[in-house]
């Protein structure tokens, strides 16, 4: 019995010590590979949109960029990416403020400025986007998000505001919802 429990005890050590040496010659193993594999990125190509870009949206071979510098172009500029490795800049808009993210639907921008509120743009020509409507509110727009024939802003002093944008050229105001505090993002 006592060189039956002592074989066991042999076999427990063995497997034991086994998993321990498998497992510290694994695991550094593992994490080098997720390293090399996560960090294995190269840039294929870059462009200037003017200062700071803020939020970028991307539908087929054009990328909307929000940049808020002033100038420079600044506001949306839109990039044809086609060629990721040479992109270049087709059209941009700007009227000022401080634009900080845009919801790109079809032919239409939504652009959230956090000194002039919700611009509407048509961006139908890139080249020539065009604004056709605006919603002010308190004037300070940080968040748009689009879904179907709705407009979720968030409006920094007036909460979530619902606007109806099934006309982007007349944008209406369904309702809002308080927050406590300063609404910033959705």
């Amino acid at each position: 019995m006592k060189n039956m429990e002592r074989k066991n005890k042999i076999i427990l050590i063995t497997v034991s010590l086994s998993i321990v040496i498998i497992l510290s010659i694994s695991i550094p193993i593992f994490l080098n590979l997720d390293s090399i594999v996560r960090y294995n990125t190269r840039q294929l190509g870059q462009i200037d949109t003017g200062g700071r870009a803020y939020d970028v949206e991307v539908h087929g071979d054009i990328a909307y960029v929000v940049d808020n510098t002033i100038g420079n172009p600044g506001g949306l500029v839109i990039i044809n990416i086609s060629d990721p490795a040479h992109p270049y800049q087709m059209g941009s808009y700007s009227e000022g403020g401080f634009p900080i993210q845009v919801d790109v639907v079809e032919e239409i921008a939504y652009l959230a400025n956090t000194e002039v509120g919700l611009e509407i743009l048509n961006v139908s020509d890139p080249l020539n986007p065009i604004k056709i409507d605006e919603y002010i509110g308190s004037g300070s727009a940080f968040d748009v998000q689009v879904i179907g024939d709705i407009a979720y802003l968030a409006d920094r002093y007036r909460g979530l505001v619902i606007l109806n944008v099934s006309d982007p050229d007349n944008v209406s105001y369904i309702t809002r919802y308080e927050i406590s505090g300063l609404c910033f993002c959705l």
